[in-house]
């Protein structure tokens, strides 16, 4: 399986946004040469989930991010991240699981950002 970049978070604000220059990244640079991208989401059927299926090297998965383990990490061949988590109170309790999870995995690089929309 080809080295994958995880994105949390996809069809959020930030989250697409990352998915679309990673895409357009893939096809002009060597850096990335045989990556592919996950692009988490909690629902795939949403328009922003469709757009971003139709990217080249994307994948879109229904999947929330806070039940990943580092066994499911290895098994998609995870080497990198970007995380856009939620703004709950249990916000820090499952970004500390992820990023264990992403620790014991050998994910070897992690970005976090938090963010909200713009009121």
């Amino acid at each position: 399986m080809a080295p994958t970049i995880l994105v949390a978070g996809a069809t959020g604000n930030t989250g697409q946004g990352v998915v679309k220059t990673l895409s357009e990244l893939l096809k002009t640079t060597t850096n990335f040469s045989g990556h592919r991208i996950l692009a988490l989401t909690r629902s795939s059927r949403g328009a922003t989930a469709q757009q971003l299926a139709e990217l080249p090297n994307v994948e879109v998965v229904e999947k929330n991010w806070a039940d990943i383990t580092p066994d499911w990490l290895r098994h998609n061949n995870v080497v990198r991240a970007f995380i856009a988590s939620h703004v709950h109170p249990n916000q820090f309790a499952e970004e500390s699981t992820f990023h264990l999870a992403a620790l014991t995995a050998g994910v070897q690089y992690v970005v976090r950002i938090s963010t909200t929309a713009a009121n």
